[in-house]
């Protein structure tokens, strides 16, 4: 009886163990270079759930959800680096402008010809580390509450790379959502 007793209560805790960790984390599966060189197609991330906008800082890598209406396009995640939150204000430099993706309207252009956005209370503004990347310097600032955590985790990568497992420094490309365990929520 001790024994039955003792493999419920095991089994009670490791089912809420994998119920809390489904619920505080994400795994996701890069596709696409805007995050390169920093990230790779194929690169596995775990990613820690954030609900505040206090949770956020700058330089952190964070996955958001595009800021289209289309139910179609909420499904997909992007992982971008986090340049702006609510009240900063973001100067972007011509040098990081790409001229074949359409260029978001900012509130103002310096002297130095830097693209400026002055982010408003609910708003940040996330970037790709690739000049190709698609993000705010196309769409403009976006809600924060479009913001699905950070990237704490590079996870080993099947083949056994030199750099896998590595912890994410906090100083993003389109993703393959995979929640825990393995469930495929986008491209």
């Amino acid at each position: 009886m001790a024994a039955l007793i003792s493999l419920v209560t095991t089994s009670l805790i490791f089912i809420t163990a994998v119920f809390l960790v489904r619920k505080k984390f994400t795994l996701i599966t890069v596709l696409g270079s805007s995050m390169y060189p920093t990230f790779r197609t194929g690169d596995r991330l775990l990613v820690l759930k954030r609900h505040f906008p206090h949770q956020y800082r700058v330089g952190q890598i964070v996955v958001a959800h595009p800021p289209y209406p289309s139910p179609k396009w909420r499904e997909k995640l992007y992982v971008k680096r986090l340049i702006g939150l609510p009240g900063d204000e973001v100067a972007v430099p011509e040098t990081q402008l790409n001229s074949q993706i359409h260029v978001a309207e900012a509130d103002s252009i310096d002297v130095s010809r830097n693209r400026i956005w002055r982010l408003p209370d609910t708003y940040c503004f996330i970037q790709g580390d690739s000049h190709w990347s698609e993000d705010c310097r196309a769409w403009g600032p976006i809600p924060v509450q479009l913001l699905v955590g950070v990237v704490c985790l590079k996870l080993p990568c099947r083949t056994g790379s030199a750099d896998d497992g590595e912890i994410v420094k906090q100083a993003p490309s389109a993703v393959r959502s995979t929640s825990l365990p393995l469930k495929i929520d986008g491209e």
